[in-house]
């Protein structure tokens, strides 16, 4: 999975009780719901614009967009000891540069890892720890987003988390999430792995900050039912954030290229919109938990798509 993604990390979620490390406390249910939602998109940096006057016609399209957060990739793991790192300083410069446009632009750190290749092990932990940190080292970030595909198995994915959440003391931590598995949608073998339980979701929302539920390769054929199921899967998943001290963005796509697991003519941005939308209308969404929208990928975005989403910004209040 290749992706862009601008967020807002760190909205008011439960406290957690996890050894070095604290979250801020969740206004009740009774609070009037947050009004502060930021898109994201996924960006390889290879795409992003390196002179001053074309980051600035990238930022006013971001704008317009309503996504103020990119999750730029800044490496990505071939194996626990060969990691190939993306070119930092370009990064560190661009987030600078688009800066200068809107202080609330967020360049965040995306490092990529195929567990097909490299499975998680637990003594090579450090050696993941090693490389992250540097990245973040050199960025200057406080905050990583970690793509591992796919998350299994699921206890040693959930140590793995565990395991830089004791280490990297002061992070915030997103992950591209595996989708909510409910009964009501079966699923087909080619896709249960990215498919999660409602526990096994929750233990991973206990170890990390943010979960960008990948909300694509789904394997649905009919837009009602991927529509029903988002609206299902993000009130469900909003309930298991507040529970777990983690908040919830949704990770939707904007390609094209038709798999056994992806039908574009039902996975696409306006559908996955309404059903952000319909979730809105359920009395049981716990909104403080719910972040915003991420794209996959901003190289992937056409004018049809960047209209659904300013359409999507202006229904709803942005900071």
């Amino acid at each position: 999975m290749m992706k862009i993604a601008i967020w807002i990390a760190g909205l008011q979620v439960i406290s957690s009780t996890l050894t070095g490390y604290s979250r801020p406390q969740a206004p009740s249910s009774s609070s009037p719901p947050s009004s502060v939602f930021v898109h994201s998109a996924w960006a390889l940096e290879k795409s992003l614009p390196r002179d001053f006057k074309r980051i600035r016609d990238l930022a006013k399209h971001l704008e317009e967009m309503g996504i103020l957060r990119l999750f730029v990739r800044a490496g990505r793991f071939r194996s626990p000891s060969s990691f190939v790192s993306s070119d930092l300083a370009m990064l560190r410069q661009f987030q600078k540069f688009i800066q200068n446009w809107n202080s609330d632009f967020q360049v965040v750190p995306w490092i990529g890892l195929n567990t097909r290749k490299a499975p998680l092990k637990s003594r090579n932990f450090p050696l993941y720890l090693k490389e992250i940190a540097g990245v973040l080292r050199v960025t200057s970030q406080s905050e990583i987003h970690l793509d591992v595909e796919p998350l299994f198995p699921v206890d040693e994915s959930i140590n793995f988390f565990s395991y830089l959440r004791q280490h990297l003391h002061g992070v915030k931590i997103g992950v591209a999430a595996p989708k909510l598995l409910l009964k009501e949608f079966p699923v087909s073998e080619e896709v249960r792995k990215d498919f999660w339980d409602v526990n096994e979701l929750e233990r991973l929302c206990f170890v990390v900050d943010e979960l960008v539920v990948m909300y694509y390769d789904t394997g649905f054929y009919k837009i009602s039912d991927y529509i029903k199921y988002l609206r299902q899967s993000l009130v469900k998943l909003s309930a298991v954030a507040a529970q777990g001290g983690c908040s919830v963005t949704a990770g939707i796509p904007a390609y094209y290229q038709p798999t056994v697991k992806h039908n574009p003519a039902v996975e696409n941005v306006k559908n996955a919109l309404k059903g952000v939308l319909e979730a809105f209308s359920e009395p049981s969404f716990f909104t403080p938990s719910f972040v915003g929208v991420a794209v996959y990928s901003l190289s992937h975005i056409d004018k049809t798509e960047a209209e659904e989403l300013s359409k999507f910004t202006a229904n709803i209040r942005y900071r």
